[in-house]
């Protein structure tokens, strides 16, 4: 054993893992993905003003969900209004 290793031995302590090159690609690479393809929308709600929406959106299992479903109806009742 080299001196750095007997020291993490004898500490009882596990040397620090060594990041593999295929799985800092794979992060690279989603990294990369996100920048390109994804869009993020964070919403704050006010609790002493905003409880009402608050108490109804904690109810959904899926906001994501439910929110997309809004916005897809919202956009089929301005289609259907021209």
């Amino acid at each position: 054993m080299t001196e750095p290793d007997l020291r993490w031995n004898l500490e009882g302590l596990s040397p620090p893992r060594q990041e593999h090159d295929s799985m800092r690609k794979y992060a690279e690479y989603q990294n990369k993905y996100r920048r390109e393809n994804v869009r993020e929308f964070k919403l704050k709600f006010n609790k002493l003003t905003e409880k009402e929406l608050l108490d109804w959106i904690n109810q959904k299992k899926n906001v994501q969900g439910y929110l997309k479903e809004l916005i897809l109806k919202d956009m089929r009742e301005k289609r259907n209004e021209l």
